[in-house]
C-alpha cells in the first residue's frame, strides 16, 4: 500500500452450519449437527442424571437390568454468525503497512428436538406426577406411611414376641427380620423415586403407571402386603401403590433435564460482541511496476490476535465470539500475474496458538461429549493453511475469481475441568489433527490499478465470495458454507 495511504477494511461474512464430520468408532460420517442428542431410545447415556433414577426402579421391581428408556428423541442443531472486522490500516513507507483488526461478532445457535413424536415410539418413562401434582404425592405418603408403619410393628413384635398379635413374628423370627428389611428398603426407594414431601420429592422422572415394570413394581408390594398379612394380621396390608407417570414425557421437560444438567438451552442461544482483535504488519517484498503484465508480487505478513472475544460454553454446539486465548500468525502471499488477464494469488499462513481456552469435553476420536457437563481446558493445535485464488480479469476494473483452501489444525489437548468441590482429575485426550478444504466462486471490482495509473479519482474494492466446505479428514470438523462481502476503501492521509 502506497506511503501515506489510510485503507479502511470492512469485510462482513455470513456463515452457516447444519452438518459436521465426526469419526465415531473409527468410521468417518457426515452427520447433522446435534444428533447425538437423537436416539431410538432417550435414557441414562444421553442423559447420566437419570442414573439415580433406573438404579431406584432396578432395586423397586428386582429387573437388574431394566432400561430407563424416555423414547425416541429427534435432534438437530444450525450455528449461523455474521463476522463483521473493522480493519485500519496505515502505509508507513511504500512496502511496510501496519494494521488493526477489531472483529464485531453475532452469533445464533438454534436447536430443534422433538420427543415421542411418532406412533412407533416406545417408551416406559414419563415425567413424575408428583413435582406439581399434590394428590400424587398424598398417595406415595399414603403408601410409605404404610410400609413404615408395618416396619415398626415389625421390630416391636421382634423386641417383645409375648405382646399381642406378635405370634406370627414370635413363630418365625427369621422371616420377620427378612421382612423388616424388605419393609424398611421399600420404604426408602419408594420415596427416594417417587416422592413424598418438600424434603424427599422424589426423582423428575418415574416408570409410567401402565408400564410393564410399573406393573412388576405393584405385583412386589402386593407380595410384600400378602407377607406382612400372614405375620402381622391384615390390618397391616400394604394397600397403597405409589403414582406412576401419566404418559410419554414431552420435549420441553427434557429440555428442562438438559438444563439441570449444564445446559442452558436446547432451543437458542445468542451473543454479540468483540471478537479477537488483531494487531498486524505487512512487508511488501516484492513489487511489480502498474503497467506490469507478468511478474511475481511477494509479501510477508505477522500478526498477534488477542484473547478478547469470548468461547461459547452455554451450548455444546454454541458459537463463541472468540476462543479466549492468543495466537500469532506469520503469512506469506504471492501475486503472480500470468498475463494482463489471468492472475493468481497463493498465500500460505501458520498460526501458533498460544495458552488453553475452555470448551466442551471431546474424547480421543474428537467426538463431543454433549452427555455430560464436564468442561475441558483446551490447549488448541497450530494451524497451517493454504489458499490459492486464480482471476480473471473481464474488463480493467472487474474480474471473476475462483478460490480454494486447505486447512489443517492439530487436534490438541483437552484436559477435563474437575466437578466443583472435587480434586479427581480425569484423563485428558488428544483427538486427532483436522484437514478441511473448501472452494468456492468470487467477484472483484476495484479502482485501485486505474487510481494508481491517475485514471480515477478513487480507490475502492469491492470483492464478493461465497465458499463450501467440501471434505474432512482426520478430527471433527463443522460443514460450513461463507458467504463474503469485501469492501476496501482507501484515503491518502499523506503523500500520493
Amino acid at each position: 500500500m502506497p506511503r501515506g495511504m489510510v485503507r479502511l477494511r470492512i469485510v462482513p461474512t455470513w456463515a452457516h452450519t447444519v452438518d459436521e464430520w465426526t469419526t465415531p468408532a473409527g468410521v468417518r460420517r457426515l452427520a447433522p449437527l446435534g444428533g447425538e442428542l437423537a436416539a431410538e431410545s432417550l435414557g441414562v447415556r444421553e442423559l447420566p442424571g437419570l442414573e439415580s433414577s433406573e438404579t431406584l426402579v432396578r432395586q423397586l421391581s428386582g429387573q437388574s437390568a431394566f432400561q430407563l428408556n424416555l423414547g425416541r428423541s429427534q435432534a438437530a442443531a444450525s450455528t449461523r454468525s455474521v463476522v463483521t472486522p473493522l480493519t485500519l490500516e496505515l502505509g508507513v513507507t511504500s512496502r511496510l503497512t501496519l494494521g488493526v483488526t477489531v472483529p464485531i461478532v453475532e452469533t445464533r445457535t438454534r436447536f430443534g428436538f422433538a420427543l415421542n413424536n411418532d406412533t412407533s415410539s416406545r417408551f416406559n418413562s414419563g415425567v413424575n406426577p408428583a413435582l406439581t401434582l399434590a394428590s400424587a404425592r398424598a398417595q406415595n405418603e399414603a403408601l410409605v406411611r404404610q410400609l413404615d408403619a408395618a416396619a415398626q410393628r415389625v421390630q416391636a413384635c421382634l423386641a417383645n414376641g409375648a405382646a399381642t398379635g406378635c405370634s406370627g413374628v414370635a413363630a418365625n423370627p427369621s422371616a420377620a427380620q427378612a421382612l423388616l428389611a424388605s419393609l424398611q428398603g421399600t420404604s426408602r426407594n419408594v420415596g427416594s423415586l417417587y416422592g413424598i414431601d418438600d424434603a424427599t420429592p422424589g426423582q423428575s422422572i418415574v416408570p409410567v403407571a401402565t408400564s410393564e415394570v410399573q406393573k412388576e413394581i405393584d405385583r412386589l408390594l402386593g407380595v410384600l402386603s400378602t407377607q406382612t398379612a400372614a405375620l402381622l394380621g391384615s390390618e397391616f396390608a400394604i394397600a397403597g401403590r405409589p403414582a406412576g407417570a401419566f404418559g410419554p414425557a414431552g420435549a420441553a421437560s427434557i429440555a428442562a433435564l438438559y438444563a439441570a444438567a449444564g445446559y442452558d438451552s436446547l432451543t437458542e442461544s445468542s451473543r454479540i460482541g468483540v471478537g479477537d482483535v488483531e494487531i498486524g504488519a505487512k512487508l511488501l517484498v516484492r513489487d511489480l511496476p502498474a503497467d506490469a503484465s507478468r511478474g511475481v508480487r511477494v509479501a510477508l505478513a505477522g500478526l498477534v490476535r488477542l484473547g478478547t472475544g469470548e468461547p461459547a460454553l452455554d451450548s455444546p454446539y454454541g458459537e463463541g465470539t472468540g476462543d479466549g486465548q492468543t495466537d500469532i500468525e506469520g503469512a506469506a502471499i504471492v501475486d503472480a500475474l500470468l498475463s494482463r488477464r489471468v492472475a493468481v494469488t497463493v498465500g500460505g499462513r501458520f498460526t501458533v496458538q498460544n495458552g488453553t481456552t475452555e470448551s466442551w469435553m471431546r474424547d480421543a476420536a474428537g467426538v463431543r461429549d454433549v452427555f455430560s457437563s464436564t468442561r475441558a481446558l483446551v490447549s488448541p493445535g497450530d494451524v497451517v493453511s493454504l489458499a490459492v485464488t486464480p482471476r480473471y480479469r473481464v474488463a480493467s476494473h472487474f474480474s471473476i475469481d475462483a478460490h480454494w483452501s486447505l486447512h489443517h489444525q492439530g487436534g490438541g489437548t483437552y484436559t477435563p475441568v474437575p466437578a466443583e468441590g472435587s480434586d479427581v482429575q480425569a484423563p485428558a485426550t488428544s483427538p486427532p489433527a483436522t484437514t478441511l478444504q473448501r472452494a468456492g466462486l468470487g467477484a472483484t471490482y476495484s479502482t485501485v490499478e486505474r487510481w494508481r495509473r491517475r485514471e480515477a479519482r478513487l480507490p475502492v474494492d469491492v470483492v464478493v465470495a461465497h465458499l463450501e466446505s467440501l471434505t474432512s479428514s482426520g478430527g471433527p470438523a463443522l460443514k460450513t458454507s461463507y458467504t463474503q462481502i469485501q469492501v476496501r476503501l482507501y484515503y491518502p492521509l499523506f503523500g500520493r
